[in-house]
């Protein structure tokens, strides 16, 4: 009877232990699991030093003195882009996301026709194309697109354009970088692109400073919640503060427009 005593309370006990292992593993390695990322460091004329990271069906991005995350994860690969400071966020589905695209850097011409060669890139230690394509515009220069910032008109006489040759993307990460550099018609990654003006400067809308591969929890690509839901993608990336002088700065212009009208 001892025995039998004794063999049912390890019974239970073994019980005990199992149902913990059952259900604590579960959890433990969701927290422990991590993803295989190509971690691609660029610098960009409007969104300032930004970290781009692109797993096999997972991207995740973080600029603006790491104050704006993007995300792109399953199993809908909506792509959120999410202002930490003011908690501000912006869902879009895929397609809207490759309708509209960040528009943050957008070259002055259509690259995915343009006439490329192929190249090796020996700071970055990478087979890539480039494209160098002639332009005769006259654009502003010093003028950013997400603050109204003054600056003054000159021709732009060509683009020279880079992307990354030989590596390959899924459709979902292929459609999610696509809309970052507003580059249709491209399955390649953007690596760089300068704009060459007719006095001879060269100045570049984006460059990759690093390339190489790394590992990110998979908690990293998790969907920020309980954030106010943003109007469109400038309100999301500025915030309140940048807001305010967009503001300010349309409110002078209607002011001085209604002044002149009055004279």
């Amino acid at each position: 009877m001892g025995f039998s005593i004794t063999a049912q309370r390890c019974l239970i006990v073994l019980s005990l232990i199992g149902a913990l292992l059952a259900g604590l593993p579960a959890d433990a390695a969701q927290k422990d699991q991590s993803v295989d990322v190509l971690w691609v460091k660029q610098q960009n004329a409007y969104l300032g030093a930004s970290d781009l990271y692109l797993g096999d069906e997972r991207g995740r991005v973080v600029t603006r003195n790491g104050n704006i995350v993007i995300i792109c994860a399953p199993p809908h690969w909506d792509v959120l882009i999410f202002n930490k400071k003011d908690k501000l966020g912006l869902c879009l589905s895929s397609d809207e996301w490759q309708k509209s695209g960040l528009k943050a850097v957008e070259s002055r011409v259509k690259l995915s026709t343009a006439k490329r060669s192929p190249t090796f890139d020996t700071a970055l230690h990478l087979d890539c194309w480039e494209s160098i394509v002639p332009a005769n515009v006259m654009v502003f220069t010093e003028n950013d697109p997400l603050v109204f910032r003054g600056g003054r008109e000159q021709k732009l006489s060509e683009i020279q354009f880079r992307c990354t040759r030989g590596m390959r993307f899924s459709p979902h990460m292929t459609q999610f970088i696509i809309g970052l550099f507003n580059t249709k018609g491209i399955t390649d990654l953007p690596l760089s692109l300068f704009n060459q003006w007719s006095d001879g400067t060269r100045s570049p809308l984006y460059k990759t400073l690093s390339v190489k591969k790394t590992k990110l929890p998979l908690s990293s690509f998790d969907y920020p919640t309980g954030y106010k839901k943003s109007k469109n993608i400038p309100q999301t990336l500025l915030g309140s503060t940048d807001m305010k002088t967009v503001t300010d700065f349309m409110n002078a212009i209607i002011d001085e427009d209604q002044q002149g009208k009055g004279k």
